[in-house]
């Protein structure tokens, strides 16, 4: 939509910062285990240990919050907090560096979530028991124009717990995540944290996230950061990071890139040259092909979903299915469904046969509830996910009035909608209605 806007030894933990510093503690009784197998601690008891986390898996992206919260802690012995004042204050001073490299870390996930893993077979999305999954929520805007977000993490809780969404799409900004965009300091560190507690909420929850790639910048300046025809080489090092971010968290799918438009199939897989508008004035770009991003995200280790819009706004696919579909596995092709758009159906029914579509974003106004009925029910027909645009005040079409979180009208179509499906108890949906 277009919104206006290291080293480890098992015995014990050596641990080799990227400041220099070496922690060695023994494995602690309240550590836990993420997915990959990986061991974390927590407790002040592993404080040594944590610490070295925090220097080798975090690099650098410590938050003061970790200061407050071991120095507080009441078992928390003298020597502890003096070594967190000393390794802390060394992190401050230090200099960021790149973007880049400050961001490619891996998330450790504290939660139970192994069963959230899904893939792709046939023209279906399927859990680990291979019954079909149909997802249904939201979308939250505000991420790819504000630094910090938009009511985003009370919204997040609202929509989760209230409007019972199985799956939040949130849009973000390429920019905003390297910290490039004015306002930002520290790069970007404060924008990753946000997206990481988003993801966390979900996960806590049982809850899907459709991490977007909505805005980028042409391979230009900040002054052009907004939503354009096609990906650039930044967005690239965006799925670098981001994919390795969350490569432990099978809830986040991957979104590519929001609504490519403007461009050829050819370029659309293999990326080239592409044209823009910035300030009324028409630029040239090489534009990266939704191919290489999802070889970026593979060569990264991690196994989500991946989603991919194809042109016209993501509302053309007839190239995916006509000898342009993405080379790989456990992919989804994204739609987008409004009112404005003719012919949908005969658009998407013929790739619904073939390949796993996802409407990830439709919406309306609430003289447009008949279209809203009928985008629902033909997503149920053809075991289609959705999420629905937009759970803010003013990115229109809205799903709420205020900040009160009153439903429009078709708000209040999509709430009830969310609201009966979600019998599992924020569970998917499966085909036979049994959820996970």
């Amino acid at each position: 939509m277009r919104s206006f806007r290291g080293k480890q030894i098992n015995s014990g933990r050596l641990r080799h910062g990227r400041y220099g510093v070496a922690v060695m503690a023994p494995m602690p009784a309240g550590a836990f285990m993420c997915r990959s197998g990986r061991r974390h601690e927590h407790r002040c008891a592993s404080l040594f240990g944590v610490l070295g986390q925090g220097c080798s898996r975090i690099s650098g992206e410590v938050c003061a919050g970790w200061l407050s919260r071991f120095a507080g802690a009441p078992d928390a012995c003298g020597m502890c907090v003096a070594l967190v004042l000393f390794v802390m204050g060394g992190i401050a001073a230090a200099p960021v560096g790149a973007a880049t490299e400050a961001s490619i870390v891996t998330l450790p996930c504290p939660y139970a979530i192994a069963d959230m893993q899904l893939h792709t077979l046939g023209n279906k999305l399927l859990n680990q028991q291979n019954k079909i999954v149909v997802l249904h929520g939201v979308d939250l805007p505000s991420l790819e124009w504000m630094n910090r977000g938009d009511h985003i993490r009370r919204s997040m809780r609202v929509a989760i717990m209230q409007w019972h969404c199985q799956i939040i799409r949130i849009p973000t900004s390429v920019n905003r995540w390297f910290g490039q965009a004015p306002g930002q300091s520290h790069g970007g560190r404060i924008y990753r944290h946000i997206v990481d507690q988003l993801v966390r909420i979900a996960a806590r929850h049982h809850v899907y996230v459709v991490l977007d790639l909505h805005w980028n910048d042409m391979n230009r300046t900040v002054a052009d950061i907004g939503q354009h025809r096609m990906p650039d080489h930044t967005c690239a090092r965006y799925w670098r990071s981001a994919a390795r971010r969350y490569m432990d968290y099978p809830n986040v799918f991957y979104d590519l890139y929001n609504e490519p438009h403007g461009i050829s199939w050819i370029t659309w897989r293999d990326g080239g040259i592409c044209t823009g508008e910035t300030k009324a004035t028409v630029v040239t770009y090489r534009a990266v092909g939704m191919q290489r991003l999802y070889d970026v995200v593979r060569h990264t280790g991690a196994d989500n979903i991946v989603i991919i819009g194809g042109i016209s706004w993501a509302y053309d696919e007839f190239g995916v299915t006509h000898g342009y579909a993405i080379a790989g596995k456990n992919i989804v092709y994204d739609c987008h469904v409004y009112p404005w758009k003719s012919h949908w159906k005969h658009n998407f029914e013929s790739a619904a046969k073939r390949v796993p579509l996802i409407f990830d974003e439709f919406g309306g106004t609430g003289k447009q509830l008949t279209f809203g009925r009928k985008v629902i029910a033909f997503a149920a027909a053809h075991h289609i996910s959705w999420c629905s645009w937009s759970f803010h005040t003013q990115a229109g079409p809205v799903l709420i009035k205020n900040w009160h979180y009153q439903p429009s009208k078709f708000g209040a179509l999509i709430k009830s909608a969310l609201q009966s499906s979600d019998a599992t108890g924020h569970k998917a949906a499966t085909a036979d209605g049994t959820g996970k």
